[in-house]
């Protein structure tokens, strides 16, 4: 049972009834640092999706460990190849910042096997020891210490990268500085007296602040059976605050790291007193000041709680979505980033069919998978267009993948489902698609790659830039929706009439210039699932009248909801580039038949009709002249025949 709170002029807050099966960490007066060691005993011994597979392969293994001296406090580098078992261990997932501090080198490399003078280390370092010590443990993974830094060529780095999977994904616990700026940041306030005797601030101190948490109370309800229960107050954005928009969550490193890792511990403190632990593992999540876990669903923790990693894999299009909203320091990072992910997504999933489920992912090209490429293909940078970056200065991806640019991107999410990916239209089909990759890594950085497809037809057209006049600039112009997100884009029918659609432009304007020809090429036209009945009603709405006991009558008829998606390519030019194209954005057009036409004109369902009449117009003789050829199928769609490269 759940209860909520929102009015505006006091706080808003949700409760659930705690169920009697649940712990009683909450009245035991526990330190943070007991709880933590709670937390870790319970999760080690009752949960079994949080259990890990020890890699005994040397190949799979971090190459390095810090070992930790209990008795001496000291601390030194050493190398797993000669151990037989690899010993539990933590890992760390911090900022780096730009300050100077020190870190394993090949100047220092046999000094730190002997010994790493602590005082040497930048203060998260030192914090994360002395955590790691607490919840008695021998040894810590930090990447700065256990991974070769400054190497001309990179070697150790690249080898070491490509083992994130099982680096975090072995590790007993992740720690996490979620809140410091740098290196150089404590995980602990100055107040906290762990900065000062390296004890934690209880959690009764913890919970009083009006930023924690939440708190347990003990409740008596008259007006029930059952008069007294236990009930948990929290914020309804506390795992947001706590987890999902900390400083440590903006970075794009730090999204594998959690999601490898079987549990986290997010320690540090932040804006608006957020301070003290946040326990996060694939079976439960809780607070220093709700040690006893958050009964209902908790934001966006279904990532770490839901269908991860050891149950088939996660939903692909999710993991993009999230990572790509995050900011990354060297650009070329952008696939190395989500290598481990990738490895373990692969992984699960080839597990997964061995066992009878077909949802394979079995190549994995620049951040996109082989199965279902054309869904992944149709993404778009959900940002204004004024916000949109330039196209990156150097190479990391080929234009068809959303990590040859920055911004976070989207994708249709209706055609997710198989039953409305099988009935939906498709205008091409993959010919041949590759990637290099750039090292080792099948699953990091790329230095080449192509997307070779069969298509049904495209459209010619120009961009309309803001102040440029073409004859009907007024109108176009007056589209408040494409001056926001999106540009117009011109094109000449036979008969002369002008047509404008909306484009999602990957990049900022300059990357397109208004001279240059424009090739809308759609990838997929299919029901969207949306449903709208003869009234205004929709499928929702109805659901929300039923909920309220409200008698109404079935519609006669449902209007379902239509929508093509597609790519913007433009042409590469120079002698022997006939056919070959580069992405330089997308489009998508809804059509329904709304009763309220200007919802109607809003989701542009009028240009998604007159689109698909314009490529049923001119799109065969527009892609048979632009084509590199033309490749009539065996079997299948014959229509699907002229050959474009990307």
């Amino acid at each position: 049972m759940a209860f909520h709170c929102t009015h505006a002029e006091t706080a808003k807050f949700v409760s659930h009834v705690m169920p009697p099966t649940a712990g009683q960490l909450w009245k035991e007066g526990l330190g943070p640092v007991e709880v933590a060691q709670r937390w870790l005993a319970t999760c080690l011994s009752s949960h079994e999706h949080c259990r890990i597979e020890r890699q005994p392969q040397q190949h799979e293994r971090p190459s390095r460990l810090v070992a930790i001296d209990h008795d001496t406090g000291k601390v030194k580098l050493v190398s797993t190849a000669s151990m037989d078992t690899l010993p539990p261990y933590a890992s760390l997932s911090y900022r780096w910042g730009t300050a100077d501090f020190t870190r394993l080198t090949a100047a220092n490399y046999d000094a730190f096997h002997s010994s790493i003078p602590l005082d040497l280390l930048p203060q998260t370092f030192q914090d994360a020891i002395h955590i790691t010590t607490k919840l008695n443990l021998g040894h810590i993974w930090i990447d700065a210490l256990c991974i070769i830094q400054h190497e001309p060529d990179n070697t150790d780095w690249l080898r070491e990268a490509g083992r994130m999977r099982s680096v975090y994904g072995s590790a007993t616990i992740n720690l996490a500085a979620s809140w410091t700026r740098s290196v150089h940041g404590s995980l602990f306030s100055l107040e906290s007296p762990l900065a000062q005797k390296k004890t934690m601030k209880p959690a009764a101190a913890v919970s009083q602040n009006r930023n924690s948490g939440g708190f347990c109370a003990r409740v008596t309800r008259p007006h029930l059976a059952s008069a007294t229960c236990v009930q948990n107050f929290h914020s309804p954005a506390v795992y947001e605050d706590y987890v999902a928009n900390t400083r440590l969550a903006r970075r794009a490193w730090a999204l594998q790291e959690k999601l490898l890792a079987p549990r986290t511990l997010h320690l540090g403190t932040g804006g608006g007193g957020r301070e003290g632990l946040f326990w996060e593992c694939r079976s439960s999540v809780g607070s220093d000041s709700l040690p006893d876990g958050f009964p209902g669903r908790l934001g966006p923790a279904y990532l770490v709680c839901g269908r991860g990693v050891g149950r088939g894999g996660w939903n692909w299009l999710h993991i993009v979505e999230k990572y790509t909203a995050t900011r990354m320091t060297v650009p070329g990072d952008k696939l190395p980033a989500l290598a481990g992910i990738a490895r373990a997504q692969h992984v699960a999933a080839t597990a997964a069919a061995k066992l009878g489920d077909n949802n394979r992912h079995d190549q994995y090209l620049a951040g996109m998978w082989r199965e279902r490429f054309l869904l992944q293909l149709g993404w778009w940078v959900a940002q204004k267009r004024k916000r949109r970056r330039p196209r990156p200065r150097e190479w990391r991806a080929p234009s068809w993948s959303w990590a040859a640019v920055d911004g976070p991107a989207r994708f249709s999410p209706h055609w997710e489902e198989d039953e409305l990916m099988g009935r939906a239209m498709k205008f091409l089909r993959v010919v041949d698609v590759w990637t290099t990759p750039a090292g080792p890594d099948p699953f990091g950085a790329v230095t080449r790659g192509e997307l070779t497809f069969a298509c049904e037809g495209m459209v010619r057209g120009w961009l309309v830039v803001e102040g440029h006049d073409d004859g009907d600039g007024a109108v176009v112009l007056g589209e408040a929706d494409w001056t926001e997100t999106r540009q117009p884009v011109r094109v000449d029918r036979l008969s002369g009439r002008r047509e404008y659609f909306g484009v999602l432009l990957d990049c900022s304007g300059e990357d397109v210039r208004p001279d240059e020809a424009l090739y809308l090429v759609p990838i997929v036209y299919g029901e969207t699932g949306a449903r709208v009945g003869n009234g205004h009603e929709t499928a929702d709405t109805r659901k929300e009248e039923k909920e309220k006991n409200h008698e109404i009558k079935e519609p006669e008829e449902w209007n379902v909801g239509m929508e093509v998606v597609g790519m913007v390519l433009q042409c590469c030019g120079g002698v022997g580039a006939r056919g070959r194209f580069r992405r330089v954005g997308a489009f998508r057009m809804s059509h329904m038949s709304y009763p309220n036409k200007d919802f109607e004109r809003e989701h542009d369902s009028e240009k998604c009709l007159v689109f698909l009449e314009v490529l049923r117009e001119v799109g065969a003789s527009t892609a048979e002249a632009e084509c590199a050829r033309v490749d009539v199928p065996e079997s299948g769609n014959s229509d699907l025949r002229y050959v474009i490269t990307i």
